[in-house]
């Protein structure tokens, strides 16, 4: 499945949200880079939430540990694998 993403900017906040499902395990953890890159950004407030679709016991334990470490990243467990990237784009 991997990894889908969206951008939005409002008064100067950028709000990037990620669906993601099993990333780690199929792309090493990228996530993470991509959640530090826009977390350094010095000259506009940025927020990242992440959407798991019911990803593995290890992806979950993995996003856990990420976010401990930033304090501008929501995190949003599914119960299932719901959410498609027409739906996404359709809801921003």
């Amino acid at each position: 499945m991997g990894m889908e993403w969206v951008m939005v900017m409002t008064n100067s906040i950028i709000t990037l949200v990620i669906v993601t499902h099993n990333n780690f395990t199929e792309k090493n953890g990228c996530i993470e880079d991509v959640i530090y890159s826009i977390s350094v950004q010095k000259k506009v407030q940025t927020e990242i939430i992440v959407v798991d679709n019911r990803s593995s016991y290890y992806d979950c334990k993995c996003l856990k540990e990420i976010q401990k470490k930033y304090n501008n990243f929501i995190l949003v467990f599914n119960d299932d694998n719901c959410i498609s990237k027409g739906s996404l784009l359709n809801s921003a």
